[in-house]
């Protein structure tokens, strides 16, 4: 892990300001996306033919055929690993918003509508706790989740609450360095030459470091927690009755693995496997995302209750 070193400027090291400047580079400048890859593929298909040859971003679309999401995930898997290892190997003394200063240096600052910069996980998790609102209006729930309505809405109430409570039991490594995050961290986001290579990662507006309690998988591989979704989606043996679900925990397996391995030959620390590994760090790093970001209905707190939250 390249570790930030303290500054005035809250700026990481060296090594670091180049890397976050390379994506940066390709954000702003060197990476134009021309072409988007829209197409379909059949179910024995390896890749989908790409028309142009201009870098391409690869995107999700609803109503997709299965082929398509194979490619996905498989493209998921091997691409997106090998950035956020990169990226989370770039790390901040302070948990923040990153700023670029005039002398091409970062810095970091408050976040919006949260506060700070922190300088331990539990300052992040109280603050946000304190601040934090669900993505829906109260109304969306009622009018959403029928006679389930007021369970999940007491539910999404206390869940806030319940994270700053918890926030000293939740902090696994409650001070820095903290990692750099992409909060819109995906394929979507990356992109490839038509020969699937990586060119570079964009969208870089709202980058900021974080907890690693915070760092999840990519979107793509978003699993909603057991704890928090509707009992019909697993089965007695605790099996997901969709699918798709139990290719994404598949695909997740496949993706720690992968990042592992990245760790390995980048001669970094294993704390982004480990992290990714932990299925109780997950849930709530999940439903803390989806909390805000998404509004998935479902009962938040419950990721939170003693026995799931605590494994006993």
């Amino acid at each position: 892990m390249h570790s930030a070193s303290t500054s005035s400027n809250d700026c990481p090291n060296s090594r670091d300001t180049r890397l976050f400047g390379r994506y940066r580079q390709r954000d702003r400048g060197s990476i134009y996306v021309d072409g988007l890859l829209t197409g379909e593929c059949g179910h024995g298909s390896e890749f989908p033919s790409c028309a142009d040859s201009v870098p391409t971003v690869l995107l999700c679309r609803h109503g997709q055929n299965p082929g398509l999401q194979f490619l996905q995930f498989k493209l998921a898997s091997r691409t997106d690993s090998q950035q956020q290892t990169e990226i989370a190997s770039i790390t901040f003394p302070q948990i923040g918003s990153i700023a670029r200063l005039p002398d091409g240096t970062y810095k970091v600052g408050p976040l919006p509508g949260l506060g700070g910069p922190f300088d331990t996980v539990v300052d992040f998790l109280q603050a946000w706790g304190h601040t934090a609102k669900f993505y829906h209006p109260a109304a969306k729930i009622i009018e959403t989740c029928g006679s389930l309505a007021n369970e999940i809405s007491t539910s999404t109430t206390a869940f806030p609450r319940r994270i700053a409570e918890l926030a000293t039991r939740i902090a696994v490594r409650n001070t820095g360095p903290f990692p750099l995050v992409h909060p819109d961290f995906g394929h979507n986001n990356i992109v490839v030459d038509d020969e699937y290579q990586i060119l570079g990662v964009i969208d870089w507006e709202h980058a900021c470091s974080m907890p690693w309690e915070m760092v999840d998988f990519p979107l793509l591989l978003t699993v909603v927690p057991r704890a928090m979704d509707v009992p019909w989606s697993y089965d007695e043996h605790g099996v997901p009755t969709d699918l798709q679900t139990c290719a994404r925990i598949e695909a997740r397996q496949k993706y720690v693995r992968l990042v592992h391995e990245f760790e390995t030959s980048l001669g970094l620390s294993h704390t982004l496997s480990n992290v990714l590994d932990n299925e109780r760090g997950q849930a709530v790093a999940t439903a803390m995302r989806l909390y805000t970001t998404d509004g998935k209905m479902g009962w938040y707190a419950k990721v939170l209750d003693e026995d799931a939250f605590q494994g006993e």
